[in-house]
């Protein structure tokens, strides 16, 4: 995750960078003009910090993003939401990093972690049975019930 100080600071730095290159090599504050001076070497530092800076941005409004999501997802803020999964438990954003981003059920629309939904449930169905895309494992053992529900009673039907 982002932090606002040090995303800040880099942003500060890169600026910093940018109008200091532009200064020393062409004597102006524009870093625009670099492109019409003679110096490829300031062309390259400059575009090379410019796209750090971009890519910097560029995950700050993804980060946004996806606390909007888990906020509109959860209906709690987004630092309160946590995984559903029994076993697990924990906070969905500051574990993005080792469970995986936050994934939504397609029937629950719960969030998950991206590890935490993957993981297969217990339950008795046919080794070659697949199970819809996009459940969760909560969704995934009341689908398997219903189906096995399902079954039993077509086989008792047969006899």
């Amino acid at each position: 995750m982002i932090k606002m100080k040090q995303f800040l600071g880099c942003f500060g730095t890169l600026i910093v960078l940018i109008i200091l290159t532009t200064y020393l090599t062409i004597s102006s504050l524009n870093p625009f003009d670099v492109y019409v001076s003679g110096s490829v070497l300031a062309k390259v530092l400059v575009s090379l910090l410019g796209a750090m800076l971009v890519t910097g941005m560029l995950g700050l409004v993804q980060q946004s993003l996806l606390r909007i999501f888990v906020r509109g997802a959860t209906g709690a803020p987004a630092e309160d939401a946590r995984c559903p999964a029994p076993d697990c438990g924990l906070p969905l954003l500051p574990y993005i990093s080792s469970h995986g981003p936050p994934i939504i059920c397609s029937n629950c629309h719960r969030p998950w972690h991206l590890r935490c939904f993957k993981k297969e449930p217990a339950v008795e169905l046919p080794s070659n049975y697949r199970f819809p895309k996009r459940f969760c494992p909560d969704c995934k053992v009341k689908f398997a019930r219903a189906q096995r529900r399902d079954l039993d009673k077509w086989l008792g039907q047969l006899d």
